[in-house]
């Protein structure tokens, strides 16, 4: 891509989607994400005027003097973004391709955590982890991530589970880590991803073009294929039997992908080019604050 392209479009995501930030996604983000007060931090002996409601009657009776919790406002959060630049994800019919999309989610949640003053890190894989960010703050990190994304091109997919297993290594503060990939993985990687899931706030965005969603009838010979194997074919979507099985197959395998999501205790959303971002995330928002 060429230097003025991508400062182009990197200019274009922060204008467009910032204010989407600034209208409607910040504040379900900070609802969503903050607003579990304060946190312990120690206990302490016990002056007049503190709170007798934080007093700690189990330090208190063990020294026979009244002792008090102490609190302290919750740290900020880790946002971590970990995001699939495979070849697949630069498949797309029409604007916006899912790397377009995926570019946009990454700018949301970006811009989001700098409104909150949360630490934002990413890391690209494809055939094994390709780049990793430090977490920081500010907007020159923010246009970093977006640049790394849109410049992100992998060779081919490797192995899902192995990427899992890395960030288990490598992220050793809680954080809240958004994993950004179409998933059309043919390994099993659930149990790395549920023990991820037990030690960080996991949420699945899965992105998809609409043709992977549903292929329609009737619009002519359509040519498929997998662009990290370099397998193509050609569909006649004039046969309604065979367009009709192959959207069921990408039912099912849709169906299995979102149970297996819930059985391993992570929150998920489908993004395509015909629903965008910003409508899946605020679902999404919506449906962990109604849990909460």
């Amino acid at each position: 891509m060429e230097i003025t392209d991508l400062t182009r479009r990197i200019k274009y995501i922060e204008v467009v989607v910032r204010k989407k930030v600034d209208e409607a996604f910040s504040g379900a983000y900070s609802s969503v994400f903050k607003g579990r007060g304060i946190e312990f931090a120690e206990v302490r002996e016990y002056v007049p005027g503190d709170d007798v409601q934080s007093i700690d009657w189990n330090v208190t009776a063990r020294y026979a003097r009244p002792f008090t919790k102490k609190f302290v406002e919750e740290r900020q959060l880790n946002l971590v973004l970990v995001v699939d630049v495979s070849p697949s994800m630069s498949v797309g019919f029409r604007y916006p391709t899912k790397k377009d999309l995926v570019a946009e989610v990454c700018a949301g949640l970006g811009f989001s955590s700098l409104r909150n003053n949360d630490r934002l890190s990413l890391f690209t894989f494809s055939s094994g982890v390709e780049k990793a960010v430090h977490p920081r703050r500010g907007r020159r990190h923010v246009l970093r991530i977006l640049r790394e994304v849109l410049t992100g091109e992998g060779r081919e997919t490797g192995s899902f589970s192995d990427v899992l297993k890395y960030l288990l290594e490598v992220i050793k503060k809680k954080a809240v880590v958004f994993l950004i990939s179409d998933f059309f993985f043919s390994e099993d990687f659930w149990k790395p991803l549920t023990i991820l899931a037990r030690r960080h706030d996991v949420i699945s965005l899965v992105v998809r073009d609409d043709y992977e969603i549903e292929l329609p009838v009737g619009r002519g010979r359509i040519r498929l294929g997998n662009p990290e194997s370099g397998d193509s074919w050609v569909v006649n979507t004039a046969n309604k039997v065979l367009v009709g099985e192959i959207n069921e197959a990408l039912r099912k395998e849709r169906e299995e992908l979102f149970r297996g999501f819930v059985r391993s205790g992570v929150d998920s959303a489908l993004i395509t080019p015909s629903s965008g971002w910003l409508k899946p995330m605020l679902a999404l928002f919506r449906r962990r604050e109604r849990r909460r």
